[in-house]
């Protein structure tokens, strides 16, 4: 069973095993950071498997011989079933847990790859616990990293579509805000309510409209107070919700001033509207 399970984890990571060698085209960061977290918690069960084939190694020829004289040294160095069976208990047990968060995550991406995985942080059992969160905090790393150039600069880099932010670059400027940049909420990553994703977009949506529409770049000198935020914080990590808070906290307070600053007082909207009226 440990086999059968270990090639189905193995399966996952490519044709050579090695995260980030032989990845398919266009899987994305988020399933890249997924087979590296994988290879890291195989890499005790290889340490293992080394000491177990070193242990297979002693003749039985010599275990006999050592019984024979009352002498246990390098018998208890010999294999047994019953000793292989202890000591592969525990490797079964992650082995398993593995397996099934493969299966979940098959042909997922993004944040619904994300989801799927969450699932199975929530269990009773702490070590399954544990090694689920391990996993999902690895693999959330990039897609927190597409939060943040989002939210604080307006850019995004997802080849992939494993944003819940969706962009169409055929729609000219001119209608930037209504359909150039859409919410897909199958890529909602589990750590982010939908109220979160929607402030996350329109931040992104505000940064691209004063850069792109308005012509100002007076936003960008809070960027650095804002990310100042976020690392007081704790940094903007799967296993820190405060950080995410943070961040589209202070984004929110500092680029909708600077978004009202530039249409109320760069373009004069308000004397527009009474105009109007």
């Amino acid at each position: 069973e440990v086999g059968w399970l270990f090639k189905k984890v193995k399966s996952a990571l490519g044709d050579d095993g090695a995260a980030g060698v032989s990845m398919e085209i266009g899987e994305g960061s988020t399933r890249q950071a997924f087979r590296a977290a994988l290879q890291r918690e195989l890499a005790d069960y290889y340490k293992l498997i080394a000491v177990l084939e070193a242990q297979a190694q002693v003749p039985i020829v010599a275990y006999l011989s050592d019984q024979q004289n009352k002498a246990a040294t390098n018998g208890d160095s010999y294999l047994t079933l019953r000793r292989l069976f202890v000591w592969l208990a525990e490797p079964l047990k992650t082995l398993r847990t593995l397996a099934v968060v493969v299966d979940a995550t098959h042909n997922k991406r993004g944040g619904a790859a994300l989801s799927a995985m969450y699932k199975f942080s929530r269990h009773g059992d702490p070590a399954s616990t544990a090694l689920v969160r391990r996993i999902l905090s690895a693999s959330a790393a990039p897609l927190l990293g597409m939060i943040q150039r989002w939210t604080v600069s307006g850019e995004l880099e997802d080849p992939c579509r494993e944003f819940f932010v969706a962009v169409d670059y055929s729609i000219h400027d001119n209608d930037l805000w209504r359909r150039k940049y859409t919410f897909d909420e199958d890529m909602l990553p589990p750590f982010m309510t939908r109220e979160q994703a929607q402030s996350v977009l329109r931040l992104g949506k505000s940064i691209n409209f004063l850069r792109r529409c308005c012509d100002d770049a007076t936003w960008s000198v809070e960027r650095a107070d804002i990310l100042n935020a976020v690392e007081k914080a704790g940094g903007l990590q799967f296993e820190n919700p405060e950080g995410l808070e943070v961040l589209i906290a202070e984004g929110k307070a500092r680029v909708d001033t600077a978004v009202r600053r530039v249409l109320f007082g760069r373009y004069k909207l308000g004397e527009h509207c009474k105009a109007l009226k």
